[in-house]
């Protein structure tokens, strides 16, 4: 199962959730699976700026990566075929090994945005 954190910075003088990282380990993402679902559930670890390790391969999930199925209440895809499709066109993120990929990076405002609602109730500090 995968690891969910989140990292939090100051928006408008208010401590806000910025970045969801979704933490595999190494090999740990089946790309071979059209859609990976991942339960919005609380609390989710926090995660400081200086605890972000810059050497773990993450992948940034765009939010037409991102989808919602009735079939999975309280969770969001991440879908898989959308993002290899998205390296194959893209001629830098071409020259990634996915086997390398430990984690999926998102912007809580994509999330918010995706599932209409404000999500960062589900956050504590």
């Amino acid at each position: 199962m995968a690891k969910i954190s989140v990292y939090y910075d100051y928006h408008d003088d208010v401590l806000a959730p910025i970045w969801m990282f979704i933490s595999f380990g190494r090999r740990g993402i089946e790309w071979n699976r059209q859609k990976v679902y991942i339960p919005i559930e609380s609390p989710f670890q926090r995660i400081y700026l200086e605890e972000i390790n810059e050497d773990t391969v993450g992948l940034t999930i765009q939010l037409d990566d991102l989808t919602v199925n009735p079939d999975f209440p309280g969770s969001f895809g991440i879908d898989l075929a959308h993002i290899l499709r998205r390296i194959r066109n893209h001629e830098e993120l071409h020259k990634l090994q996915l086997d390398e990929v430990e984690q999926f990076i998102i912007q809580i405002a994509d999330l918010e945005e995706l599932l209409q609602m404000d999500v960062r109730k589900f956050y504590r500090i």
